[in-house]
């Protein structure tokens, strides 16, 4: 479990970084998960060159996360980890949009790369809390059409 949160930290930034992942004014659970300090720091992807993220620890349970793009242009998000029958997902919060962006999250056995896949935006339901998403969440998590496999990304640590 202590190797998902760097993973949570990853998939937070993946988020920013990528397309269109599944919105939602639900998350799939509240944070419980404790952070992992090995998510704090700098992170990057060779897919996504024009964006770079920072990891900070929020609170005892969440990350803050600061998207920088080649521009200067910033975005915030609050990330955290949540457990669903074994799988990692990132709950990721938008500041701007008051969104959550929804991710499920692979960290690398070395601890210094994370694979962030989004759940797929052509997901037609929209859940009124998050107990009827983590249900629905819970039945189809094994089902590759259950993701956007093309925005699937892998995130360097930098630092």
């Amino acid at each position: 479990m202590k190797h998902l949160l760097p993973l949570g930290i990853l998939a937070f930034c993946s988020v920013v970084l990528m397309g269109c992942p599944y919105e939602s004014h639900v998350p799939i659970g509240l944070p419980t998960i404790p952070v992992d300090n090995r998510f704090v720091g700098k992170w990057g992807s060779e897919d996504e060159t024009y964006n770079k993220y920072t990891v900070e620890v929020k609170n005892a349970t969440e990350y803050k996360i600061i998207q920088r793009s080649v521009t200067g242009n910033t975005a915030h998000f609050t990330g955290y980890l949540t457990d669903v029958k074994g799988a990692t997902f990132m709950n990721l919060f938008s500041d701007s949009t008051q969104t959550y962006y929804l991710y499920r999250i692979n960290l690398d056995p070395g601890g210094n790369r994370f694979t962030l896949m989004p759940i797929s935006e052509k997901l037609s339901e929209h859940f009124g809390s998050s107990e009827a998403l983590r249900t629905y969440v819970e039945k189809h998590l094994n089902l590759q059409s259950f993701y956007n496999q093309d925005d699937k990304e892998e995130f360097i640590k930098s630092e």
